[in-house]
This record gives structure tokens, C-alpha cells and sequence, in this order.
């Protein structure tokens, strides 16, 4: 985990977290025997067909961050982050996770992604939904407004003020939001960050999510937002219920990238993606990507050919774009994911639509939203006073929390 600089665990170790971690998701969602692979939920591209469901029933709006996506598990030996290819990462110091009475957590299984908060520069866990706590997988059971409660009162909460958790990992839990809310919501998400190292100067622009809250400024990179069904249980992988939009320009689809030499293999190179199918890795096409790139691959071909890509659809040129590397991933998206990213291009949903489609906005709602937009953007950009909320300099200032704690030296007055 070169971001956070977290060792990765040897397979002893890993093996007899990973059985133990998998017995949780078996409990949680009830099943005969442990899931294989990555079994962390799995969201689907939202398409205009979802706009009566979303409106019908009851849903919960969250930012989508772009962060890393990690399991964090607790453990009386302590704290390790999981990976989508069941890598696992000791995080140190100890973040020391504890109860409401103090003591130290166990078998707590929390879903979430590592950012990194561009205000005070320091990577911190956004946790987002629970699969056990305390080994009590009952909870991955319960609605979501209980298991975002449970995060706060077991996790979150209790340690926000506690000394020994100064200089370690941050650990909160994401922003919240009602349907009604959506307006504000997209009021927080602004363009003009810079993109993430490894992307191509082609790729999309970049958005940012800003909000000021009471433990602190959170300033992430942003690429939509998640809309969380309540009333389901946590479920393993890909839920039908569970939607991710994203901006028309950041659909993007994680294919495997091969590559062959032509003729020349100076200069004659190609590019093909693939995704995968019920039979396993299926070839899509070739790519036409910039030749430079191309040849930058070819001269590091065992990092990158069958590497895991991140593409998007630039609908001008009829291509796809090459983003970044997910070296997170060891395997493609499937097919169907492809069809939905396909699919959500063509339709091209703007934010407007999204809120006027799911909270009903009349012409008065409107207004009130552009004005909210125009507050929250005079508020963000005004500087004032050092100490004013809002300056970017006071938001930026260290918080304690990431000071180390004092040493005692004996033998000292």
C-alpha cells in the first residue's frame, strides 16, 4: 500500500486473518460456507430506468469518493486493511479502535476506502456501512440508518476524543445524506482539483468534495455519489439495489490491457482490452491508444501486459481513453458492468436531471438550489479573517490528531 505506506502481511499471517475474515461474511449473509474472493457490496450503474425505484423507496445519498476501497478488520492482534485482491495491510501505530467501555475491539469487519484529505495532506478510513462488530455478524442484518448508527456508536464515536488514538489513522464515518438533501449534496462537490498521479492529461476533470463538519474538514477527490438502499441487509457483492452515478465524463470500466509487437516492435505495437465473462477473460477489441503510451507500456511489459486498466468513453472520438492502472485489481470487470457503463454514456444524465428526476423539483426548488450552489461557493471561496470557519488557512491548520503523543523520558524533572 505505497499511499499510506502500510507493510503488506506475509502469507502466514494473512492466511489465518482471511479464514477468520471470510467466516464473518459467511455469518453475515448467512450462507452454507465462506465466500471466494473480494465479497465486499458491489454497486451498479444507474441508469434512467431506476429513477421510479429510487423515488418509491426509501434511499440514503453518499459522496463517492476517489479513494482506495479497503475492508478494515480489527482484531485483538490489531488493525489490518483488506484490499479487492485479499491483500492484507497492518496498520501502524495501532489506531486503537475501542468499545464504549474501553475495551479493545474484535472480529469488527467495517467497509469504507482510504482517502486522501487534501486539506490537512494526511490519507484517512471513511467507513460507510459494518459487517460485524465485536463478531456480532447479526448487524450486516439490519437496515443501513442502524448499521451507519452502529458506526458511530461503536467505532467512531468512542474514540474521537481518546489520547491514545493521537498520531494514528483517522478513522470516521462519510457523509450522510436524505433524498431531499441531494441539492446540497452536489452544493459541497466543485470542480478544480488536479488529477491523481499516473492519469493521462486527457482524462476528465477532476471534482472535489468539501465539508466542514465538526471533527473536522473533509476534502476529498470526488467521482459521484452512491445511492444506498435502507431497507436491505449488507450484501455480498454486486447488489442490484445499490447504485453509483457518476459523472457523464468519469464512467469509466476497469478492463485487462494485453500487448503485442507488430512488424517493428519499436514502433509497431498494439493494444487490446478484454473483460470478463461467465468462461473467464473474454477479448473485446483493440484500442487505439496514443503510441507513446504504447511504447511506454512495451518497454515495462511485465508490469502491464494482462495489467488491470481504468478506461472511459470519449463519445467524440469513439474511443476508449486509457485513465490509470488499478493495481488494486486482479481481474476486469464483468461483462455486464461494460454494457451498464455503455449504457449510462448514452443516456448521459446531467445533476440537474438527477435531482429533478428523484426529488421532484419544481421551478421555486430550482431557484433555491441555484442559490444554495451560489452561497456555499462565495462562503468556500471567501478568505476573511484567519480565524474565520471558512478560510483555507484555518481549515488546513494540523488537528491533534495526527500529532504523536508525548514521550515521558525518565529520570526527567
Amino acid at each position: 500500500m505505497a499511499e499510506a505506506g502500510y507493510i503488506r502481511l506475509p502469507p502466514a499471517e494473512k492466511s489465518r486473518l482471511l479464514q477468520r475474515l471470510q467466516t464473518l461474511f459467511q455469518r453475515a449473509a448467512r450462507a452454507s460456507e465462506p465466500p471466494r474472493g473480494f465479497a465486499g457490496s458491489m454497486p451498479v450503474t444507474l441508469s434512467r430506468r431506476h429513477f421510479s425505484m429510487i423515488r418509491d423507496c426509501d434511499y440514503l445519498l453518499l459522496e463517492k469518493s476517489d479513494g482506495v476501497r479497503y475492508l478494515l478488520y480489527a482484531t485483538e492482534l490489531g488493525v489490518v486493511l483488506v484490499d479487492r485482491r485479499l491483500d492484507l495491510y497492518a496498520v501502524s501505530p495501532y489506531p486503537v479502535i475501542i468499545m464504549p467501555d474501553g475495551s479493545l475491539h474484535r472480529d469488527t469487519l467495517l467497509d469504507g476506502e482510504l482517502v486522501y484529505n487534501e486539506c490537512i495532506e494526511r490519507y484517512e478510513y471513511l467507513a460507510y456501512d459494518v459487517i460485524a462488530i465485536e463478531g456480532d455478524a447479526g448487524i450486516a442484518q439490519q437496515s443501513y440508518r442502524v448499521r451507519l448508527d452502529a458506526i458511530e456508536r461503536y467505532v467512531t464515536g468512542p474514540r474521537t476524543l481518546h489520547p491514545a488514538t493521537a498520531g494514528c489513522l483517522r478513522i470516521r464515518r462519510k457523509d450522510v445524506y436524505e433524498k431531499v438533501e441531494l441539492p446540497l449534496l452536489f452544493a459541497r462537490i466543485y470542480q478544480g482539483r488536479g488529477g491523481k498521479e499516473g492519469e493521462e492529461a486527457s482524462a476528465p476533470p477532476a471534482y472535489t468534495y468539501r465539508h466542514l463538519r465538526n471533527d473536522g474538514v473533509l476534502q476529498n477527490g470526488n467521482d459521484g455519489i452512491i445511492i444506498t438502499p435502507v431497507g436491505l441487509p449488507y450484501t455480498l457483492r454486486t447488489c442490484a439495489a445499490l447504485l453509483k452515478y457518476k459523472y457523464p465524463t468519469h464512467n469509466t470500466v476497469d478492463f485487462v490491457l494485453w500487448l503485442q509487437a507488430g512488424n517493428d516492435p519499436a514502433t509497431d505495437i498494439h493494444a487490446y482490452i478484454g473483460y470478463r465473462g461467465d468462461n473467464g477473460v473474454v477479448r473485446y477489441r483493440e484500442v487505439y491508444f496514443p503510441s507513446r503510451l504504447k511504447r511506454e507500456w512495451f518497454q515495462d511489459y511485465a508490469r502491464w501486459h494482462e495489467a488491470v486498466i481504468e478506461c472511459t468513453y470519449d463519445r467524440q472520438a469513439g474511443e476508449w481513453r486509457y485513465l490509470r492502472p488499478r493495481m488494486d485489481k486482479e481481474s476486469p470487470n464483468y461483462a455486464s458492468v461494460v454494457i451498464d457503463c455503455l449504457e449510462a454514456i448514452a443516456e448521459n444524465v446531467t445533476r440537474s436531471e438527477l435531482v429533478e428526476r428523484i426529488c421532484g423539483v419544481d421551478e421555486a426548488t430550482r431557484q433555491s438550489w441555484t442559490q444554495l450552489q451560489a452561497s456555499v461557493t462565495a462562503r468556500e471561496t471567501n478568505l476573511g479573517d484567519l480565524f474565520d470557519e471558512h478560510n483555507w488557512a484555518y481549515m488546513r491548520t494540523t488537528p491533534m490528531s495526527i500529532f504523536p503523543p508525548p514521550r515521558i523520558i525518565s529520570g526527567s524533572p
